[in-house]
């Protein structure tokens, strides 16, 4: 990475908390953590709910909540609203005089105010964005999320000297979306391979197989087809299938295992601090998502030795080599999921063989790597920004 030392970064990311646990979050806080070892300093708006409105820092990270409206319940998907987001923005602005502007999804109301900060101070943006096609998705959300991305999602594109993506997949989904390709750089996530292992081999640590899903209980994380896929299994209660994770869905869901007999098989577990024991302790991890660009729960299973089973969409397919690394399988046919499970579920040595596979690919990923190479954007958007500031104003 290029010298971080001094550089002044105001942060923007929706749901940011001491204990980041959804995916932009925990890459927002990987990168800033290393780029504050590095010197920078950083200044972070996120949204939060009230009681949780205080600054605190944490890892060098100096965080201001601001107060947002969580509409996750009404959309079925993450999405919340925070009015008080650019005069925030300013405020901070004014004290800190950043060097340049990182928002850290397309899709975060955070992301608008720094677009708006960046036309009003003409301070360099830099946008990194997490999500790949959306044409997976349910119809009532992929038309939402296209009138989106083309309307709101193209002006903050626009506004932004630089674009971090973290896959092929996404790299593609932002050429349809008419972004010139010299503006876009592709930095794959990271995963902390200290926190992330495989369990003892041989260890045995449930008297049968447990299927696991981490994710926000929500329409495009598809909980609800892994749901559908264990009624179709043979054998009933072969396996335990564990939901980590939280979210407006998961009423619903519990109803349904409740109504289908499969509360005794079926367990929801909420938001957990410690997923990679969770991970240590599956025999399968599902993500049945309906979009996905770089999922860290993949490479989190990755890394701890675990089979996975994805859907065949955007990213996932990147980071699954189907048949080697994991299992693919077509994104909302929960009888296809069902099948493949049947498969596994079957086949201890083919669990294994796939978990061991997977391990080894992933540790090209690293935090450093990815914290460097965000590094790099944020400094050359800044001293671009410079040098075109100083010619303007040479005679």
């Amino acid at each position: 990475m290029s010298d971080a030392s001094g550089l002044r970064i105001l942060a923007f990311c929706d749901y940011f908390s001491l204990q980041p646990s959804g995916g932009a979050e925990r890459v927002a806080f990987e990168v800033y953590r290393r780029l504050a070892q590095a010197g920078a300093q950083i200044r972070l708006i996120t949204t939060a709910r009230a009681g949780e409105l205080g600054p605190y820092e944490i890892d060098g990270i100096e965080v201001r909540p601001i107060r947002g409206h969580d509409l996750s319940s009404v959309t079925g998907s993450q999405l919340s609203l925070a009015p008080r987001a650019m005069s925030a923005a300013l405020r901070l602005s004014r004290s800190l005089r950043p060097h340049v502007l990182h928002a850290s999804s397309i899709h975060f109301q955070t992301s608008i105010a720094a677009a708006f900060l960046h036309h009003q101070s003409h301070c360099p943006m830099v946008l990194t964005v997490h999500s790949a096609s959306s044409g997976d998705l349910p119809p009532a959300l992929r038309i939402l999320t296209g009138a989106y991305e083309r309307t709101v999602g193209r002006f903050l594109l626009g506004s932004s000297s630089g674009i971090i993506t973290v896959s092929r997949a996404g790299a593609e989904h932002l050429l349809d979306l008419d972004v010139a390709r010299r503006k876009i750089t592709l930095i794959p996530n990271g995963v902390d391979h200290g926190r992330f292992y495989p369990r003892d081999q041989g260890a045995n640590l449930s008297s049968k197989p447990v299927v696991l899903f981490v994710g926000r209980l929500v329409t495009n994380k598809g909980a609800n087809v892994l749901l559908d896929a264990v009624r179709e299994l043979s054998g009933g209660d072969r396996c335990e299938v564990v939901f980590v994770g939280d979210g407006p869905l998961r009423p619903d869901l519990e109803r349904a295992a409740a109504s289908a007999g499969q509360a005794g098989n079926v367990r929801f577990v909420g938001r957990s601090n410690d997923v990679a024991e969770w991970l240590r302790r599956a025999d399968v991890l599902v993500l049945p998502s309906f979009a996905e660009s770089s999922s860290l729960v993949l490479l989190e299973a990755m890394a701890s030795g675990t089979c996975i089973i994805a859907s065949d969409v955007g990213g996932n397919r990147e980071l699954v080599d189907d048949g080697r690394t994991g299992l693919l399988f077509s994104p909302g046919d929960h009888r296809a999921l069902a099948g493949v499970l049947e498969e596994v579920l079957a086949d201890q040595p083919l669990q294994a063989r796939l978990g061991a596979a997977a391990h080894k690919a992933s540790l090209t990923y690293t935090w450093d790597a990815c914290a460097a190479a965000t590094g790099d954007v944020l400094i050359r958007a800044a001293t671009t920004a410079v040098r075109r500031s100083r010619r303007h104003r040479s005679p």
